[in-house]
Formats: C-alpha cells, sequence, structure tokens
C-alpha cells in the first residue's frame, strides 16, 4: 500500500513500512522483491531506469 502524507510517501508492506520521503513527477518508485515479499524500496530517475531496460 502506497500512502501519502503531505509531499512524503511511504510503501506499507505485511512485514515492514519503506519511508520513501519525497517522489517527484519524475521519479519512480523501484521495489526489492524475494520471491512476493518486498525487502527494499528506493525512488529512482525514471531517466535512468529508461537507459537500463
Amino acid at each position: 500500500m502506497l500512502v501519502i502524507i503531505g509531499a512524503k510517501m511511504m510503501l506499507v508492506t505485511p512485514d515492514r513500512e519503506f519511508d520513501l520521503g519525497v517522489v517527484g513527477p519524475h521519479q519512480r518508485i523501484v521495489r526489492e522483491l524475494e520471491g512476493k515479499r518486498v525487502i527494499g524500496a528506493t525512488v529512482a530517475k525514471a531517466s535512468n531506469l529508461d537507459e537500463r531496460m
């Protein structure tokens, strides 16, 4: 579940919470998965993700 409080965002999973801070319009939330479980979450520039694909 993604929770937005003012300008800040948090990703909340059954196991833990990830404080993502302020996520801008040209940024994307990147989840690190272990099976179906989220074990990490970061924010990256969309252009950096486009280069990797």
